[in-house]
């Protein structure tokens, strides 16, 4: 009984941990994103600012 109860307990936590690492990978990699989306935005409006054109 009690050796099953092992077996079945051991992958329901594997799971669990996977689930939780995806999650935290999933919004670390959001912060990231949305990080460099906002570089790139940036980026883009020096870029493409009228003063820059003048020049």
């Amino acid at each position: 009984m009690s050796k099953q109860w092992e077996q079945c307990k051991k992958p329901g936590l594997r799971w669990w941990q996977w689930i939780k690492r995806r999650k935290l990978y999933n919004e670390i990699r959001r912060e990231i994103l949305d990080v460099v989306i906002h570089r790139i935005n940036n980026l883009e409006e020096k870029l493409l600012s009228p003063e820059d054109l003048l020049e």
